[in-house]
């Protein structure tokens, strides 16, 4: 709500700055690209249709047309614009015209290029169906040197491989020191609800647990240099440190969910989540929604308590089946599901505070020794229940 209040001030104060703009008619916008982010330099961003399908840039050796589809990146300079494209050739020049137009939720708004840092078409097929909720990151782990430039985000990898297997490529992850670490322009903590799917493969299915240990971690989200010391987490594990074990997530103070208690299980076979093949591949999910999820049946509704003196709320209601706030599923199916803890003070902050944030792969509270691999991660805006998983 923030940003949507920041950018209705906005709009209007950079629409009487324009000089000259792309124009958004009728044919442009059947051909336009369905949509584009649009991040100025004071660090706002505003999502909306662009209101032509290319555009002129002038480079030393010349005019040429751009189209938006072979485009993962513009990003402005003081004296112009480099354009990064799908085949990996980067462009520099300045754009015809002065300013560049999208139509919003809040109607057409222009950007003198002056205001813009970056401009990031949003992946096609990234919109959910039939809304306006959208695909925040895709990365298929199918090269060490994965470009997330359409998703302003970044990547980096440490001791990880690409592999394939049964005509699916994947990163392997089969050391403690192997790692993938991506750098979002988002916070899932401020996110009032969230999907996050992947693929993943789990050769050694029958390892036991180590003491405390994820076995392993899928992912972990972290705040940078903040001292909060709370995470997001989804992986398996013996004792999650909060009453759990088996495939396990948590919102940190937050919401805690998992398929087993704690010390229930002795490796991920014995959670029988994956069914007859737990060495196979398998999607994953971790969902969440404030307001609370649909599920039809609850699978577990265990609050963790804390000392009183640390809560905002000292009563412990019954839970109810639509007070689920957060859900795991397994091949589109909901294995774990729990509603809210008793509010940590410092969570209402989180709630609230953006900043930039970390997602670590193969980093958790220990080291891992159980190798995985993922493949096909993607975090969108908004709760997808029930998941339906799609080769």
């Amino acid at each position: 709500m923030f940003m949507q209040n920041r950018f209705l001030v906005l709009a209007p104060l950079v629409a009487v700055c324009i000089v000259s703009c792309f124009p958004l008619g009728a044919d442009a916008q059947e051909k336009a690209p369905s949509k584009v982010k649009v991040t100025l330099r004071d660090k706002s961003q505003l999502v909306g249709v662009p209101g032509v399908a290319s555009f002129e840039l002038v480079t030393g050796f010349g005019k040429i047309q751009v189209p938006f589809t072979q485009v993962t990146a513009l990003d402005f300079t003081k004296d112009g614009v480099t354009v990064k494209l799908t085949n990996k050739d980067v462009l520099t020049g300045t754009l015809a015209g002065t300013a560049f137009e999208i139509e919003t939720a809040f109607g057409k708004v222009s950007f003198p290029y002056a205001q813009i840092e970056s401009l990031r078409p949003i992946a096609a097929g990234a919109q959910g169906a039939g809304s306006q909720q959208d695909l925040l990151l895709h990365a298929k782990f199918d090269s060490d040197t994965e470009d997330l430039d359409a998703f302003n985000a970044r990547l980096e990898t440490r001791n990880a491989r690409v592999i394939e297997d049964n005509d699916r490529k994947g990163m392997l992850f089969d050391a403690p020191a192997a790692k993938a670490i991506i750098d979002l322009p988002f916070s899932p903590y401020t996110m009032p609800e969230g999907t996050i799917e992947f693929w993943a493969k789990l050769p050694e299915p029958n390892r036991r647990f180590n003491s405390g240990g994820g076995e392993p971690w899928f992912f972990n989200i972290e705040r940078v240099n903040c001292d909060e010391g709370v995470h997001i987490v989804y992986g398996f594990v013996s004792n999650n440190g909060a009453g759990q074990g088996g495939l396990t997530g948590i919102i940190w103070h937050y919401a805690n969910a998992g398929t087993h208690h704690a010390g229930g299980v002795g490796s991920i076979a014995d959670t029988k989540v994956l069914g007859d093949n737990p060495d196979g591949w398998h999607h994953y999910s971790f969902v969440w929604k404030w307001d609370g999820l649909d599920i039809p049946e609850a699978k577990q509704a265990m609050p963790f308590l804390f000392p009183e003196d640390r809560l905002v709320e000292k009563d412990l209601p019954v839970r109810t089946k639509n007070e689920q706030v957060l859900a795991l599923t397994v091949d589109g199916k909901v294995v774990a599901s729990a509603g809210k803890v008793h509010y940590y003070k410092n969570h209402l902050y989180l709630q609230t505070t953006e900043t930039k944030c970390r997602f670590l792969i193969n980093e958790g509270t220990a080291p891992s020794t159980t190798p995985f691999v993922m493949a096909d991660c993607k975090i969108w805006n908004h709760a997808q229940l029930p998941v339906v998983a799609k080769e």
